[in-house]
């Protein structure tokens, strides 16, 4: 799989579905790095996502603030090729990713709409 075909994956979907992936000391209420699979609507995955490892600085500001804190994600295709980077910018309310070509090119964002019981974003493509 190509860059093209990861673009194109998300060209092709109605809904894309980022699941993720919890390890054990998340269970111990200890903050680890933010790891996603990015899969189609009917399960398969063509993608990851991930914070690069930084830090002990950041590790702690992990532990204190979650995800109320500003913090980058890389995301690739299932070759390991980064494929875009998204910026969380710092929000107490409705989480909103901004999302960038390898190149830094702005792409768009994801923006947080309201849901009882699940997370659900739209996209923004980089009009708004």
């Amino acid at each position: 799989m190509n860059r093209n075909s990861f673009l194109q994956n998300l060209i092709d979907a109605d809904v894309v579905n980022v699941r993720q992936k919890v390890e054990i000391a998340e269970l111990f209420s200890f903050e680890s790095r933010n790891r996603f699979s990015i899969q189609t609507e009917n399960g398969s995955e063509f993608g990851y996502c991930k914070e690069p490892k930084l830090d002990w600085q950041d590790a702690l500001m992990r532990q204190f603030l979650g995800h109320w804190r500003n913090f980058d994600l890389v995301g690739t295709d299932n070759l390991g090729q980064k494929s875009f980077r998204a910026h969380h910018p710092h929000r107490w309310f409705l989480r909103h990713l901004d999302l960038y070509s390898p190149g830094d090119r702005y792409l768009g964002g994801l923006q947080q709409r309201f849901a009882w019981f699940e997370k659900r974003f739209d996209y923004l493509d980089a009009q708004g």
